[in-house]
């Protein structure tokens, strides 16, 4: 299973890749998320926090960038961080959908006052995989009882990634974002706690996407 991933891994590097005076480097044009958002020093075995320390936790916050833009590319999602006209709040779980491990994204966005959520999600198990989706159109009220929520939990002022000492190698990983103007911000979270915080604006939601979740 392990050296399976790593293939996959390795796979979806090259997609993200160019190649710069005949050599393979990081497409970062490509790339969904500022690496810096996905980037931590957490010191798990206590190593010296020398060059190659920092060289490697910089060199896993792009391995976690090329993972997720390869999903939001397999959900047809587009790039909010860079040159995207509208208001737009997505929600990002790479969790559990009717039983299955699959990753699904919800975005609302404000139109020219039309306000729309799109629901993307990919089925799959053994034998079959399955894009699914949906475009909903809400109320102006659905849009304002939402940002009431982004406002609660102060989203504009959360951290990309959370502070934290353990490194939690199983679970849901959730991401949110924001984009408004010139403004952007997104939250990396694969503990409780986090999760906890950001959850209120997405089981609203979750609830208007009409998705079942397990």
């Amino acid at each position: 299973m392990r050296f399976q991933f790593l293939l996959y891994l390795l796979i979806l590097k090259f997609n993200l890749f160019s190649q710069q005076n005949g050599n393979f480097e990081v497409d970062t044009a490509k790339l969904y998320f500022p690496v810096k958002c996905l980037y931590d020093t957490i010191n798990l075995f206590g190593q010296e926090k020398n060059e190659i320390f920092y060289q490697r936790r910089f060199q896993s916050a792009i391995d976690k960038d090329i993972w997720f833009s390869e999903k939001l590319i397999n959900l047809k999602e587009p790039k909010l961080y860079k040159n995207y006209q509208y208001e737009s709040y997505r929600f990002i779980w790479f969790g559990y959908l009717k039983g299955k491990n699959n990753p699904f994204a919800l975005r609302i966005e404000n139109r020219n006052d039309t306000i729309l959520l799109f629901v993307k999600y990919i089925y799959h198990d053994k034998k079959n995989r399955e894009f699914g989706g949906d475009t909903i159109v809400l109320t102006k009220n659905d849009w304002n009882t939402f940002k009431t929520k982004v406002k609660s939990i102060d989203f504009w002022n959360l951290p990309c990634v959370e502070k934290s000492k353990i490194i939690v190698m199983d679970g849901s990983t959730c991401i949110m974002e924001g984009k408004k103007g010139n403004e952007y911000n997104m939250v990396y979270s694969k503990r409780s706690e986090l999760k906890e915080i950001i959850k209120e604006p997405w089981l609203f939601l979750i609830e208007k996407s009409g998705l079942k979740i397990k």
